[in-house]
This record gives structure tokens, C-alpha cells and sequence, in this order.
């Protein structure tokens, strides 16, 4: 078995004093109730329907609109 990885963040008004050399994305689109999971973690499926650890292959991520 071949351990997958990766890095990234979750652009939220708590990491922009942190956050990689050259981000520029603007204030106006942090993230609210964001959250990272570790791959060793429960979490819903990707269509919701039950739970699973970890994921295979590319990472997921779901964006749901609240408001305009």
C-alpha cells in the first residue's frame, strides 16, 4: 500500500497572518465554519449518504453556498 499525502490550509481570518509568500487572495473570501479533517479521521462520504476514513487519491473538498 502506497501512503498518500498532501498539505494545504483553510484561508480563514485565523491562519492569514501565516499563510505561504505571494497569497493574495483578498479578505473578502475567507472561509467561515471551515474545517480540515485528518486523513486517519471519520468523515461523511462524499455524496453524504454515510462515514469513511481517510481518501484515496485526490483530495475533496464541499463548498456550500449560504448566502449572496
Amino acid at each position: 500500500m502506497v501512503a498518500d499525502g498532501g498539505s494545504g490550509f483553510v484561508w480563514t481570518s485565523d491562519v492569514a497572518s501565516s499563510v505561504p509568500s505571494g497569497y493574495s487572495v483578498p479578505t473578502s473570501y475567507y472561509l467561515k465554519n471551515a474545517e480540515t479533517v485528518s486523513g486517519n479521521a471519520s468523515m461523511p462520504t462524499q455524496d453524504n449518504s454515510s462515514t469513511m476514513t481517510g481518501n484515496r487519491g485526490n483530495g475533496y473538498a464541499r463548498i456550500t453556498w449560504l448566502s449572496f
